[in-house]
């Protein structure tokens, strides 16, 4: 009998619930495919969307739709615990799936099923900000910091991690940190089977939600020595390329 969580290529499947397809979320899971692709190079993700900022039921479902197109991995963009929670049930009955948390460490919600969770760590801007105030200077707005400023994290890994992942894990970090990893390094993917060489960005800003462009901006390259930077031009997300090896299932 054929495994049914390995595509006709041979690729194992990961998975991913999004919010909307802007952005944000094909930023948060091309970064989420990309560092899987880095470790393991047989792997396709799907990708489902929930096409609201908070559902029990839509991520439920979508989870539940990734489960059973056999992913063994669910990432998610939503901050909240209730895919960790159906990753756990399927896995409690034997299903192979483990989950990424977001934004809270899923352990709490998933025991087994966990193995990390990418958080947000505020204090860190939150100290920025309270100091300016305190110092009457100007109150940084178009903030983006990261793994550099110990701005995001992920939680202890799960009990059922691979041998040898933390050591991986902290030595990808220590890479990110010093530059000498690029997240969207463009050596490691394609579009449409090509390096993407140069990108230019609208740099106007439009909530997906009520599909309204808020913020008219000037159109900049995103490319730079060989990466796409993500997040450098303004702090929110522009990363928006659909990459080989990922497939939006109900994208728009």
């Amino acid at each position: 009998m054929p495994d049914k969580s390995v595509d006709k290529d041979g690729n194992v499947k990961v998975g991913y619930v999004g919010m909307y397809p802007s952005a944000q979320d094909v930023s948060g899971y091309t970064a989420f495919y990309l560092g899987i692709n880095s470790v393991y190079d047989k792997v396709a993700m799907e990708v489902m969307y929930t096409n609201t900022w908070h559902s029990a039921k839509k991520e439920t479902e979508a989870a539940k739709k990734l489960i059973k197109d056999r992913c063994v991995v669910i990432g998610q963009s939503s901050n909240s615990s209730f895919i960790p929670s159906v990753c756990q049930k399927a896995k409690d009955d034997r299903r192979v799936v483990y989950s990424i948390g977001c934004s809270e460490n899923a352990l709490s919600k998933a025991k087994s099923a966990t193995l990390t969770s990418a958080i947000n760590k505020w204090e860190v801007y939150y100290t920025e900000l309270f100091k300016a105030a305190k110092d009457d200077n100007e109150i940084p707005q178009d903030w983006a910091k990261g793994l550099e400023s110990e701005a995001v994290a992920i939680t202890e890994l799960g009990p059922e991690v691979a041998q040898g992942t933390k050591e991986t894990v902290d030595q990808t970090i220590a890479g990110i940190k010093d530059g000498s990893i690029k997240v969207f390094d463009t050596k490691t993917f394609t579009v449409n089977g090509k390096e993407v060489k140069s990108e230019i960005i609208d740099l106007s800003y439009k909530d997906s939600a009520r599909n309204k462009i808020i913020f008219e901006g000037d159109q900049e390259e995103a490319i730079e020595d060989g990466a796409f930077m993500e997040s450098t031009l303004r702090s929110a997300p522009y990363f928006s390329l659909r990459i080989d090896g990922i497939t939006e299932l109900n994208g728009k």
